[in-house]
């Protein structure tokens, strides 16, 4: 797999923030209540949600089984949008 570019990190970075958004408002979960699932701050997954930040692998993968889900289904998701 060839190194993608700023941009492209940030499109992943939007792409990762919408999954969370929709994983989070499917189970009913507000930010504040998606934090205390996660043991995370809101500001930091309201941050997240937003493409501002690029999660780290244990992130990633922490959010995945906050979700319940296997972490390379959000990974396949992210490639398969950007």
């Amino acid at each position: 797999m060839s190194w993608r570019g700023r941009s492209d990190r940030h499109e992943d970075a939007a792409c990762f923030g919408a999954i969370i958004r929709r994983l989070h408002a499917a189970k009913g979960w507000n930010l504040i209540q998606f934090g205390r699932k996660a043991d995370m701050h809101p500001t930091y997954l309201a941050c997240l949600e937003r493409g501002e930040n690029t999660p780290s692998l244990t992130c990633v993968l922490h959010l995945a089984k906050v979700f319940n889900v296997e972490a390379w289904t959000i990974i396949a998701e992210i490639e398969g949008l950007a």
